[in-house]
């Protein structure tokens, strides 16, 4: 997921995360990828089943749900993955001093599939 380039002008090479090739390799992390029939029907479980057959077919803007519903949901699920995201970036960085270099990848790793996830959601 790195490439090395060389600077024409230096002989330093230097180290280019190719960030296509991360965000692949997190979409194929369990969890990542979101099946958006069940995150529907997780989302609106305390509706009518009909209801939410409508939204799956539909969707949700044509099902009926208002904007700002829509709107407090999606506020609800960027709140709830930003915690999740910021709780685990807190656990790799707990070992801190001389580890904290060998955090940061870490991190990044843990932090890809959450943006995806998000994304997905």
């Amino acid at each position: 997921m790195t490439a090395d380039t060389a600077n024409p002008r230096s002989k330093r090479s230097t180290k280019q995360i190719d960030f296509n090739g991360v965000l692949v390799s997190a979409l194929k992390i369990p969890g990542v990828r979101i099946d958006r029939e069940s995150f529907l029907r997780n989302e609106f479980q305390t509706r009518p089943s009909e209801f939410v057959n409508d939204v799956l077919s539909r969707g949700p803007v044509e099902a009926g749900i208002s904007r700002d519903e829509l709107r407090a949901l999606a506020k609800r699920i960027v709140d709830t993955t930003t915690l999740q995201s910021s709780g685990m970036s807190f656990l790799t960085g707990l070992p801190g001093g001389l580890t904290m270099a060998a955090t940061i990848p870490a991190d990044i790793a843990q932090f890809s599939p959450w943006i995806c996830a998000w994304r997905n959601k």
